[in-house]
């Protein structure tokens, strides 16, 4: 008889503890799942912040380039010198800042 109790407070164990580790998986597999969203929203903010980084290093080039043109239009005393080129890098600015607003804008959530 007493071996038959002992086999019962056994399985009751048993199915104690199998019920307390399928809660734990249940839990790890939550936790994972977590983590696993917050590394795709840092993997696309990194990516949103590598954009606006390369629109910004075309806006310092596109800025130098219309910089260096409207300089040398004014040392040589008019903008008909250079005008075709300043117009140009003029439109190549402002069709930059232009991306970079809206990459911000998307990194912001459209606010």
């Amino acid at each position: 008889m007493a071996y038959l109790q002992r086999d019962v407070e056994t399985e009751m164990q048993n199915k104690l503890l199998k019920q307390e580790v399928q809660s734990l998986q249940a839990q790890k597999e939550a936790a994972i799942d977590v983590i696993a969203s917050h590394l795709k929203t840092i993997t696309e903010l990194t990516a949103s912040r590598n954009e606006l980084l390369a629109l910004l290093e075309k806006l310092s080039d596109e800025s130098r380039e219309l910089s260096q043109y409207a300089s040398y239009a004014q040392v040589v005393g008019g903008m008909s010198v250079n005008s075709a080129p300043v117009r140009e890098w003029c439109d190549k600015v402002f069709v930059t800042l232009l991306d970079i607003e809206k990459a911000t804008t998307d990194v912001k959530g459209g606010a």
